[in-house]
């Protein structure tokens, strides 16, 4: 299982940790941490907004190989 208190960076300031729940993404943006929390429901649902966008579908594809 993953360490809830793990952070791990994604790239572009963005970093993320998962808390037993939740994805929980941090923007450090040199004026301090601001993070969103997402549950599973919104995952899946900014997963399906994704599939439309034809470059992120394409991708998600090749890194599902």
């Amino acid at each position: 299982t993953m360490n809830p208190a793990k952070m791990t960076y994604l790239g572009d300031a963005v970093m993320v940790r998962f808390d037993g729940y939740h994805l929980v993404l941090t923007l450090d943006d040199g004026r301090g941490d601001h993070g969103i929390a997402i549950e599973p429901a919104v995952w899946n649902n900014l997963c399906r907004y994704a599939k439309e966008i034809p470059y992120f579908k394409q991708a998600m594809e090749e890194h599902s190989q």
